[in-house]
């Protein structure tokens, strides 16, 4: 046989090289200063923990990705904090690693259990729960429970969670993770501290990653990071995945914002802005040419239309509160174009409100001169008349729903017209 199948057991062996961690779990949250974004339920907590005050059951909700799971196990590594000859009590200041905390953190401690609703619906998985948590904790101070997308569970599961969750012994505490909080019923809700976790803003997001970048050693373009916060839409966990993407994407030129573009299918602001323009204007033909463009680059037509949407919404933004043109998240070309439009945009919608208002008041003229006539016509008419007689004879039920749904048509147009006439002068008040 050959030497190759036995080895020399002496010959030095080439170390294994660590399996690569993604980005999001890397750089996961371990204590509540590391947290993005979340200072309100920071500081609740903080003083509850100061108070003594420590709440039975809480609930974490909010869209994907903005750290409900980590805060829960956060939460549990507070409740059971401790390092030997310090601290010995329930803490949020955790500066250095507990006895508990790396297992905690690494989700296999005995005693933090954590349970996905989303495969675990039933009464059974709940009577498990119940029958468990009248044991004390095997090693750590309390019994933490952590159920994930609890929204999932079945109604037979969350009333059998009722009893326990009112009166839990004084060793356990529950805490409940989810994305849809409207389809928990209120029974639970009412038995536990809510905290909503709100979407992360571009500017601390765009830190974040920079940061990210610093310790991987991966040069990122600020307009790239700009462009990564905006798709996450306060997402952290989006946004490190695209990070992620991206520097893989790049390879050694790091990330740059066309790379991400490329990446995701996106068009240039620029050409948004350009394609904004031509709509604006009235250009048709050229819009749909330059929309035919950047489909053929790859971009989404839905996309496009969202990007434009975005645009649209900015303009008005920067001509209500200029201040919205500071946004870390927006590009500085955007921010430009932004404020011309903003500019322009109050003459050229009066003009067009004055012609509007014109044309419609002249149509409301006409109409009303032509129901005066009508009724002279009608009252000029001598009582013994046929035509008097005619238009006093009595009508059958369809003329009468005839002339209701006439009348009704004279009167709503008349009163449209006052209203847009009304707009028009206001338009006209507010132009420069």
């Amino acid at each position: 046989m050959s030497d190759s199948l036995f080895p020399i057991a002496d010959a030095p062996t080439a170390p294994l090289a660590a399996p690569y961690r993604v980005l999001a779990r890397k750089y996961r949250p371990m204590r509540f200063e590391d947290l993005v974004g979340q200072e309100p339920m920071v500081r609740t907590l903080a003083n509850s923990f100061a108070a003594g005050r420590i709440h039975q059951a809480y609930i974490l909700t909010g869209v994907r990705g903005v750290g409900k799971t980590t805060t829960a196990r956060i939460l549990a590594r507070a409740f059971n904090y401790s390092l030997p000859g310090k601290v010995d009590h329930p803490s949020i200041d955790m500066p250095e690693l507990g006895v508990h905390c790396q297992a905690i953190m690494e989700s296999r401690h005995v005693d933090v259990i954590e349970m996905d609703a989303a495969s675990h619906t039933g009464i059974d998985d709940v009577r498990e729960i119940i029958e468990n948590a009248r044991y004390r904790p095997v090693s750590a101070r309390t019994k933490v429970y952590i159920i994930d997308e609890v929204h999932m569970l079945s109604k037979q599961a969350f009333n059998g969670l009722l009893k326990t969750l009112e009166e839990p012994p004084e060793h356990v505490k529950f805490l409940f993770a989810t994305t849809e909080i409207e389809k928990v019923p209120i029974t639970v809700r009412s038995r536990c501290i809510r905290f909503d976790l709100r979407r992360i803003e571009s500017g601390p997001m765009i830190a974040h990653l920079r940061n990210i970048c610093a310790a991987e050693g991966v040069a990122a373009e600020p307009e790239a990071l700009a462009l990564i916060a905006r798709v996450a839409e306060g997402s952290v966990r989006d946004a490190l995945s695209l990070l992620d993407q991206g520097i893989a994407h790049g390879g050694h030129a790091g990330v740059t914002a066309q790379a991400v573009r490329d990446m995701l299918g996106l068009s240039g602001r620029g050409e948004v802005i350009a394609l904004f323009e031509r709509v604006m204007k009235g250009e048709i033909a050229e819009a749909l040419d330059l929309a035919r463009a950047l489909h053929q680059a790859g971009a989404d037509p839905a996309d496009i239309l969202i990007e434009l949407a975005e645009f649209c919404h900015f303009v008005t933004r920067a001509k209500i509160a200029p201040v919205a043109t500071e946004d870390p998240a927006v590009s500085e070309i955007e921010r430009e174009r932004g404020r011309e439009f903003a500019d322009l945009r109050d003459t050229r919608h009066a003009r067009r409100a004055d012609g509007y208002a014109q044309s419609r008041r002249h149509f409301r003229q006409d109409l009303r001169h032509s129901l005066e006539a009508k009724k002279d016509d009608h009252c000029r008419q001598p009582p013994g008349s046929d035509r008097r007689r005619k238009r006093q004879a009595p009508r059958s039920g369809a003329d009468r729903a005839r002339g209701d749904r006439r009348g009704r048509a004279e009167r709503h147009c008349l009163h449209r017209r006052d209203r847009q006439d009304q707009w028009a002068r206001r338009a006209r008040r507010r132009r420069p």
